[in-house]
């Protein structure tokens, strides 16, 4: 849900008698609720407890008020978006998957031409970005095309597992709602998750959650730690609970008995290669030396020509996962901690004390901050504007004072905008299908 604003480049006039807030409690609240900047009870994701932990003001302002950046970018986080998209169609023919691929750019494109209008930014500056739009996505298909094929267990590829004839595709992204109370006494917060893949072992009658993870490091050290997160834990749980009640047999169309089998969490490794200047066309220099030691041997040198082509950009990542031509060195390497690597927690994780203990523990610290009075004296904030050489997303907050965040929100290029509609209290469990996630009968 988008708030709308009749702002332009400045924020509407304070209206009369409001008077500038003093301090960070209610009368900090009342004076944002002026501009339309309201507050909500959001469903808990996955992601809220880490920002809840580490930064609960990033979590009031996103989560509870919704002010979020217009436009914002991350390497990292985008073309781990794009590699979600690609491995949605993991079941699809590879020209059918690419087309739909090509669809999503160009709604993607017009998207963010959209965005970037509504904050004044054109020209050459959109230029730029829905360039870096593009390269992110045809970057993040090539490394999903080059892993797709690499044996990552017993010898098979990550698609050869997930198409065998054991499971039952039952679907991608959908929006799964559950109510969860930490105790007896609490009151229930509306929690969701969003597994990138649902699957049914039909030998088993198990369900099974599939999660795609990007990752810089070591795939086995990112793999190590996956027990232990709250994502794990939270996504095996809600499946549990609509498994318990019923919901997910309904919806799927499943036995009534079908259980929790578990999850499975499959790495792939970023290539350290960008696409560039190694990526145009070449021929090969096959002259003989004139002088040296290798006088009269061919001097076996690429000569570049044109521009660069994505097809050669997936050729060369082709080679860095399957550690052959120009990337032969990492063949060692690759046998230690393989580039592409899967990882199974087992079902019965849900049914240990200290873990469903743990597990409630954490959400109830999400369920704190998302309760709690929408005072920014309520949401402690880091003593740290900058990482890593950069200023943080709500640095621009942290430095000023409260009456002077409605004309940030315009001058600093946010907006308001909701991930979630708070859920109704009369819904419990629900398992919703989100546009772009695909039922399957």
């Amino acid at each position: 849900m988008t708030l709308e604003t009749d702002w332009n480049d400045t924020p509407p006039p304070i209206p009369a008698g409001t008077p500038w807030p003093e301090t960070l409690s209610r009368e900090a609240y009342e004076y944002l609720q002026t501009f339309g900047v309201n507050a909500i009870i959001p469903p808990l994701r996955s992601s809220d407890y880490g920002t809840c932990l580490s930064d609960p003001f990033a979590y009031y302002m996103a989560r509870r008020l919704g002010v979020v950046p217009a436009v914002k970018w991350s390497k990292a986080l985008n073309r781990g978006t794009w590699m979600h998209l690609r491995f949605q169609h993991y079941h699809r023919s590879l020209a059918d998957a690419r087309n739909r691929m090509e669809r999503a750019l160009g709604e993607r494109l017009s998207e963010l031409s959209e965005s970037c209008k509504d904050v004044g930014m054109v020209g050459s500056a959109l230029g730029k970005i829905l360039e870096r739009e593009e390269r992110d996505m045809r970057s993040s298909l090539a490394w999903y095309e080059a892993a797709r094929s690499l044996p990552c267990l017993d010898g098979q590829s990550f698609e050869d597992v997930l198409l065998s004839p054991r499971w039952h595709r039952m679907g991608t992204e959908y929006r799964l709602v559950t109510s969860i109370k930490t105790d007896d006494r609490s009151r229930p917060i509306r929690c969701i998750c969003q597994p990138d893949l649902l699957l049914y072992n039909k030998e088993d009658n198990t369900v099974w959650i599939v999660d795609l993870k990007t990752t810089a490091i070591s795939p086995k050290m990112r793999l190590a730690s996956v027990p232990i997160e709250f994502q794990c834990e939270h996504y095996m749980f809600s499946v549990n609970e609509l498994l318990k009640t019923g919901q997910i047999q309904t919806a799927f169309k499943i036995p009534k008995d079908a259980t929790l089998g578990g999850m499975m969490h499959l790495a792939i490794r970023k290539p350290t290669i960008e696409f560039g200047m190694k990526d145009r066309d070449y021929t090969v220099d096959m002259t003989p030396l004139k002088s040296g030691p290798r006088k009269g041997l061919p001097r076996n040198t690429k000569v570049y020509e044109g521009e660069p082509r994505f097809d050669n950009y997936l050729d060369r990542c082709n080679q860095w996962y399957h550690a052959n031509g120009d990337y032969a060195d990492k063949e060692a390497e690759w046998g230690e901690d393989p580039p592409v690597n899967i990882s199974v927690t087992k079902g019965s994780l849900v049914l240990d004390p200290a873990i469903n203990k743990r597990y409630r523990d954490r959400v109830r610290l999400v369920q704190h901050y998302a309760l709690c009075n929408p005072y920014p004296e309520n949401f402690p904030m880091s003593d740290r504007v900058a990482h890593m050489g950069r200023f943080s997303t709500y640095s621009p907050f942290m430095l000023s004072p409260v009456g002077d965040w409605p004309s940030l929100i315009q001058s600093e290029g946010f907006t308001l905008r909701r991930r979630d509609d708070p859920i109704p209290e009369e819904v419990e469990f629900d398992v919703i299908t989100e546009p772009g996630s695909e039922f399957e009968e």
